[in-house]
């Protein structure tokens, strides 16, 4: 008789570079399906029927660390990834020089999906899962490279981002008169790290998370670090770990570029609810 023990998928932790763009450390986590070994030393293969891979991204302010539940089940049957976006979760630029010249809006967002779908899945189609943000960047990256995209799961999608006019309209007026281009000028830069400093609070972000979760057990489930995260090992809840991520060197600066970031260069109202090609 042949025993049989299922464990979920071991998450793993890995990075990407943005190319031509020196200085960015883009994080994402992955799980891969893997032999099955039984009692008796064999080992067989774990049926797969759907090997389509499933990228979820995640919504603003949050990480990789939001999926890990689903990577480890889901990773079992098929590749699935989670995606940090650029100045969030472990994603951000080494330093101030790498830091010129960035504006963090939904265009640099759809940017890197297009080019983490291009190099780390080599442009095999996936199915896209986007909470909140993740939706929304989900949508834009269908509408311009449909070829990427085999389906589309939207969880709570954010209809838009930004009340600023696209960056297009030379002419637009502008809060200060910046584009959100970093370095932020003086007066944006208090006004963005000052609010800043408040949400990241683990206080702030509990309550936030709390006003919309159905199940509050989930606001404190334990989080997974990467092994080389100075407190790996570590048990630490959702609003701890959302403050970490925010406690990054950049975040005050990335935070107000993206307080003052345009529209989307072109605009997709996220009203669907379900995308198949």
């Amino acid at each position: 008789e042949l025993a049989m023990l299922c464990l979920g998928a071991a998450v793993q932790h890995r990075t990407f570079s943005w190319p031509g763009r020196p200085g960015l450390t883009l994080h994402y986590t992955s799980t891969q399906p893997a032999p099955a070994a039984t009692t008796a030393g064999n080992v067989e293969p774990t049926p797969i029927v759907d090997t389509t891979p499933i990228v979820f991204l995640p919504g603003f302010g949050v990480g990789t660390f939001h999926f890990d539940a689903q990577l480890e089940a889901l990773g079992t049957e098929r590749p699935v990834y989670a995606l940090d976006w650029l100045g969030q979760g472990e994603s951000w630029p080494d330093d101030e020089q790498a830091e010129k010249g960035l504006r963090f809006d939904s265009d640099l967002w759809t940017n890197q999906l297009e080019i983490f779908l291009e190099s780390e899945l080599r442009g095999r189609p996936a199915i896209l899962a986007g909470n909140s943000l993740g939706g929304y960047i989900a949508v834009q990256l269908a509408h311009r490279r449909p070829k990427l995209v085999r389906g589309l799961v939207l969880m709570n999608a954010t209809p838009f981002w930004s009340f600023a006019a696209p960056s297009r309209e030379k002419d637009a007026w502008r809060l200060f008169g910046w584009d959100a281009t970093l370095p932020a000028p003086r007066w944006p830069f208090a006004i963005g790290s000052r609010w800043f400093n408040t949400l990241r609070s683990p206080t702030t972000i509990a309550t936030m998370l709390g006003a919309v979760y159905a199940d509050k057990r989930t606001v404190a489930r334990t989080i997974n670090r990467p092994d080389d995260h100075p407190h790996a090992g570590e048990a630490t809840d959702l609003p701890e770990a959302i403050a970490a991520a925010a406690s990054k060197r950049g975040g005050p600066a990335a935070f107000t570029s993206i307080l003052f970031s345009p529209k989307a260069e072109v605009f997709v109202c996220v009203c669907v609810c379900v995308y198949v090609r």
